[in-house]
């Protein structure tokens, strides 16, 4: 009976010192919480009557003073307890990472939260450096007792005035390398899916760009990111420009080069011919401006991702979907019935040798490797190459800029230089040979040369596929 009576005097002080612990962290008084758990430590791995930590009770009542004094003392007595003779089993990992009884870590109250501030001051604790690398002490990735992670609560309450904040929260975990932005319960939204309905192009861009997530992971329906996406701007339509998230987001992921640009949607759409497919409102064509409306909005959308998709050679403005059409046949039949769409048509018309001369000039960067490397090359003679690489990245950017004459005249240059480096003459002897700009590297030179005339050729084409569209619109 006695025993029994120790173990509850015990319980009794036990239960006595969390709730005068708790009490110091609701009232804010700061000073009282650090004496309190500096003489009684074991306390930071106790949980309140609500089922908090004293961590994730100080992190959901939002009081950030009480925060830093707990992991000021819980690293304080991780440090006592490395003391020989002592056996006070505090770990600051284990405080920083303790769950409550609904499993959810401080970094996961934080993203209930919304906030940033204290999100980011987890995320930056680290552990003593090990051969120069700093291991991280929060796990991020920790699921709660429903399988939901940091991330997944922070998007999850992505709205109302804790938007912003629980948004600046999930960025901040997709900072970290050994985040895992796919992980969701099953039947639960993936992190992408919930970033697309929140409208969040920064953290669409984010796990697009995370080397642990599959930007091309199907939903349920299967879609992919791309495609949930493209259905959320189709489900906006409005000519005065509600859809500009949407849009934004379309273009990151077609700017990505890990996403598939072509990926068909299960109806056997590709991206390009749902977009150019899409119909005005009903009833629309008897009226004009509604028309023009739907064309601009088209044109800007368009133009957006044609920039967008610049340099990827796997963005095919021809492919065809299951249904054996593309774009621009899905475009001429448009124009048959209403003209007004033809600038739509005159969009792609004109992009589409600019494409070639973006990659003639891929290619010819490729080839430039050797160029001036040579070892047989003169200082003089590798100074001139590497002149005519310059040169060569010059033409790049004025054809990306739509700037066509100026890259023109740049491959005009370049060809007339190396002519005159590579020259053939012919001075009447039967031995005639070229003069070579690298000594052994003329054939590489040769087949630069045949590059740059292409480009030449391609840029002639686009300009005057540029002139023919603006001659039509004009009339």
């Amino acid at each position: 009976m006695a025993i029994a009576e120790m173990t509850s005097a015990r319980a009794t002080a036990h239960d006595s010192a969390v709730k005068e612990v708790v009490a110091a962290i609701d009232k804010g008084n700061a000073p009282r919480l650090r004496q309190l758990l500096s003489m009684l430590p074991r306390l930071l791995k106790e949980r309140t009557a609500a089922g908090h930590t004293l961590l994730t009770h100080a992190v959901s009542t939002g009081n950030r003073d009480a925060v830093h004094v707990i992991l000021q003392v819980a690293g304080l007595s991780q440090a006592l307890a490395a003391q020989p003779g002592t056996d006070d089993d505090t770990h600051f990992r284990d405080i920083v990472n303790l769950p409550d009884a609904q499993g959810r870590t401080a970094l996961a109250h934080a993203a209930l939260q919304g906030d940033d501030g204290i999100a980011k001051l987890f995320l930056g604790l680290h552990a003593a450096p090990v051969s120069g690398v700093k291991a991280p002490l929060v796990d991020v990735n920790l699921p709660d007792l429903h399988g939901l992670t940091p991330l997944n609560l922070a998007l999850r309450n992505m709205n109302g005035k804790r938007a912003r904040g629980a948004e600046q929260v999930a960025l901040a975990i997709l900072e970290r390398d050994d985040a895992l932005p796919d992980l969701a319960p099953g039947g639960e939204r993936t992190p992408m899916q919930l970033a697309i309905e929140r409208a969040s192009p920064s953290i669409v861009k984010a796990i697009a760009l995370h080397p642990n997530a599959d930007p091309n992971r199907l939903d349920a329906k299967g879609r992919t990111p791309l495609w949930q996406v493209l259905e959320k701007w189709a489900d906006a339509v409005n000519y005065h420009g509600r859809s500009s998230h949407w849009e934004s987001m379309l273009n990151e992921l077609v700017a990505n080069p890990r996403v598939d640009p072509q990926a068909r949607h299960p109806n056997g759409r590709t991206p390009l011919t749902h977009i150019v497919r899409l119909e005005p409102q009903a009833g629309a064509l008897a009226h004009p401006v509604i028309v023009d409306l739907h064309v601009q909005w088209l044109n800007s959308t368009l133009t957006g991702v044609l920039h967008a998709a610049r340099g990827r050679d796997d963005f095919d403005l021809r492919a065809a979907d299951a249904h054996r059409h593309n774009a621009f046949g899905i475009l001429e039949g448009m124009v048959r019935v209403m003209p007004r769409y033809r600038q739509l048509l005159d969009l792609l018309r004109a992009e589409e040798p600019r494409r070639g001369v973006i990659g003639a000039l891929k290619e010819l960067d490729q080839r430039c490797a050797a160029l001036g490397t040579a070892k047989e090359a003169t200082p003089e003679q590798k100074a001139r190459a590497r002149s005519y690489i310059g040169r060569i990245d010059e033409a790049r950017a004025a054809a990306l800029n739509r700037d066509l004459p100026k890259a023109k005249g740049i491959a005009q240059e370049i060809l007339e230089s190396v002519d005159d480096d590579v020259g053939f003459f012919d001075d009447g002897r039967s031995d005639t040979a070229p003069i070579r700009l690298l000594d052994g590297d003329h054939e590489s030179i040769s087949r630069q040369m045949m590059q740059i005339v292409r480009i030449a050729e391609l840029l002639e084409e686009a300009a005057a596929a540029g002139a023919s569209s603006s001659g039509s619109a004009g009339g």
